[in-house]
């Protein structure tokens, strides 16, 4: 998918330059889907040269930025902050009534944050943990601290924001009715694409394949019944 939205990008970019520069040939577009996926993670090559630093794995965990992670309250509910600006996790230590990590010497800058990581997140997650999300969440907000619930699918499909933006629409489909599907991305003013189907079923448009081929109505048939299409 990622290279699939990379390749919508590099045919737009095409048309664009094309049409700017007439008389200008057509472009072969190159595009690799692993170098798409790795453009997805730009600090690994630079962390690697100028600092030695091999990525691992860290979960959800930021490993630049401090704090940076999911943490989940007493209701079993997942929640993610990023509080990693010093004026950020000052509002974050005040929010979990322990405004002296903010004052603490090793939590005074991030780069501070990022070596005591463990101890720090440590904390924050028994915070987190000994209160409902609802508790979390309005302690959150009183003190300006970004934060966001990790929704599951059955949260996205009750959320009021993405109903009202219907970002789920109905796909049609010749054996279920009707699929739910993630909405059309990006939308343009002034134009409403229709809704997609699912896929085609297996042979579907055979006889306007093969048609356009020179293959008539009978060969296909004979075709069909030897198991060839």
């Amino acid at each position: 998918m990622i290279a699939g939205l990379f390749g919508a990008f590099a045919i737009a970019t095409a048309v664009a330059e094309q049409r700017s520069r007439p008389g200008q040939r057509g472009r072969e577009i190159d595009l690799a889907a692993t170098e798409a996926l790795f453009r997805l993670l730009d600090p690994l090559a630079i962390e690697y040269e100028q600092l030695g630093h091999v990525r691992q794995r860290a979960g959800n965990r930021t490993t630049y930025a401090a704090p940076s992670n999911m943490y989940r309250t007493a209701d079993e509910t997942w929640v993610t902050v990023v509080a990693s600006s010093d004026a950020t996790f000052r509002r974050l230590a005040q929010a979990m009534g322990a405004p002296q990590l903010a004052q603490a010497p090793e939590y005074a800058t991030n780069a501070g944050r990022v070596r005591n990581i463990e101890a720090l997140d440590g904390s924050i997650a028994e915070w987190f943990a000994a209160q409902p999300y609802a508790a979390v969440a309005a302690r959150l907000e009183q003190c300006q601290v970004p934060f966001s619930k990790v929704f599951s699918i059955a949260d996205i499909v009750d959320d009021p924001q993405m109903a009202a933006r219907q970002a789920i629409v109905r796909l049609p489909d010749p054996d279920l009715g009707s699929v739910p599907a993630p909405c059309v991305v990006p939308r343009f003013s002034g134009y409403a694409p229709p809704s997609p189907r699912t896929g085609p079923d297996v042979g579907e448009h055979n006889a306007e394949v093969y048609g356009r081929l020179g293959i008539g109505d009978e060969e296909l048939a004979r075709l069909r019944a030897e198991g060839v299409v």
